[in-house]
């Protein structure tokens, strides 16, 4: 064992020295001690002692004072501070034997993070099995000897990657066996919307309907009644046949995800689809309107390209002052501004200036 050294704490140079074991000494100094209110000065010779060392839950703990303000500091981070200071920033106090409350220099070392979390999960008697997702729990007494010992055991769904509670089992083989046959369950009943879809050779374009786009053979779309999946199949991990019907993929909902043929989801709503193969949109426009104001309403007389600015003054809330898309009146300056894309662009004393004004940054002409 290494002899006890003693130095001058960090940032505590004047008031305190530590040790190599974790002890602290107060340094024999002259204190100015201030009463009545300010009135009385004394300076008193304070004479050196043994500071008191708390241990608590979090490691051994000491109040300080300095400069009339007290603190509470880390015996084993401040004893480190002042014989070893630490390369990197964020560096933590690790122990060789695991016990926080061992401050002695051959005991504590800076670590990192990753390392203390790993020990505290150690020193609760959690290790994890070489299996995957397979961990070795054990409960012990207070004396250190095990009370119980048993595999929990997980799996990882192999379409979604959630990781699923399977069991908790006393033996390692029973553990492995049960992950296993869990895991084949999962592989056998797929989900369809994760399988890999076949059309079938006989499914023809219905009369009157147009494919989705990056849907050939998959979905279709009459311009009334709605979008179709057609029939096809998909096969499951045994190879078994898992046929489709022809059914409405928007019955219920306004959004729905439709599956491509590599198995992959694409999310789309139904305005979006009817919208871009039966509206006409000359200008180009990316805002997609219900004229009735009625969401589930997708029929293709209710649908109309617009801009952004009538789109978010039909959605959003008009402006009562105006009733006019991007013309806002301001009171304070009685002036009409002008906005173009949520963007403020002019002002006008008069309504109609404005509305000329707007009409020709839509056409193009400013």
């Amino acid at each position: 064992m290494m002899e006890e050294q003693w130095k001058k704490m960090v940032d505590f140079e004047n008031e305190y020295e530590i040790s190599s074991r974790g002890k602290i000494c107060s340094i024999e100094r002259e204190v100015l001690i201030v009463k009545n209110f300010g009135q009385t000065k004394i300076k008193k010779l304070v004479e050196s002692k043994m500071i008191s060392v708390s241990k608590t839950s979090q490691g051994s703990k000491a109040t300080l004072f300095k400069d009339g303000n007290k603190k509470l500091i880390s015996v084993a981070r401040m004893m480190l501070l002042t014989f070893n200071p630490p390369s990197k920033k964020n560096a933590v106090v690790m122990f060789e034997d695991g016990d926080i409350h061992n401050v002695t220099l051959e005991n504590c070392r800076w670590g990192t993070k990753s390392e203390v979390n790993e020990n505290i999960r150690l020193s609760r008697g959690r290790e994890f099995y070489s299996y995957p997702y397979i961990h070795l729990l054990t409960r012990r007494y207070k004396d250190g000897t095990i009370s119980q010992k048993y595999y929990r055991t997980f799996c990882k769904h192999p379409f979604t990657g959630k990781i699923l509670f399977v069991g908790n089992y006393k033996d390692e083989v029973q553990a492995v066996n049960a992950q296993d046959s869990f895991l084949a369950k999962l592989e056998k009943y797929t989900p369809r919307k994760y399988s890999v879809r076949y059309v079938d050779d006989s499914v023809e374009l219905t009369d009157g309907c147009k494919w989705v786009p990056g849907f050939e053979n998959l979905y279709e779309v009459h311009p009334v009644d709605g979008v179709f999946r057609c029939a096809g199949y998909s096969l499951n991990k045994e190879g078994k046949k898992l046929d489709y019907n022809r059914t409405n993929v928007f019955k219920y909902d306004r959004y729905c995800n439709l599956v491509k043929m590599d198995g992959s989801v694409v999310r789309k709503s139904r305005k979006s689809i009817m919208a871009e193969l039966f509206v006409d949109n000359p200008k180009g426009y990316t805002r997609i309107l219900h004229k009735n104001k009625d969401v589930n309403d997708c029929s293709i007389d209710n649908l109309e390209w617009v801009d952004d600015e009538t789109y978010w003054y039909n959605v959003g809330k008009p402006n009562k002052g105006t009733k006019t898309a991007g013309i806002v009146y301001d009171s304070n300056t009685r002036y009409y501004k002008v906005m173009h894309n949520r963007k403020y662009v002019k002002s006008f004393w008069t309504q109609e200036e404005a509305i000329e004004f707007k009409n020709k940054l839509k056409n193009g002409e400013i």
